[in-house]
């Protein structure tokens, strides 16, 4: 998340919520990419 003083500045700067979707997607996938090659539990599918 950008920090306090960058939102203070770009006020308009917001993610919408297909933004914000995507990149809770990208994490999760590079998570589990990870969790996999170092045989690990992968990151458990949210619901909603």
């Amino acid at each position: 998340m950008p920090l306090n003083s960058y939102q203070w500045i770009h006020k308009n700067a917001k993610l919408s919520g297909a933004q914000k979707q995507t990149v809770i997607t990208w994490e999760k996938q590079i998570m589990n990419s990870a969790a996999v090659k170092n045989n690990l539990p992968q990151v458990e599918k949210r619901k909603g």
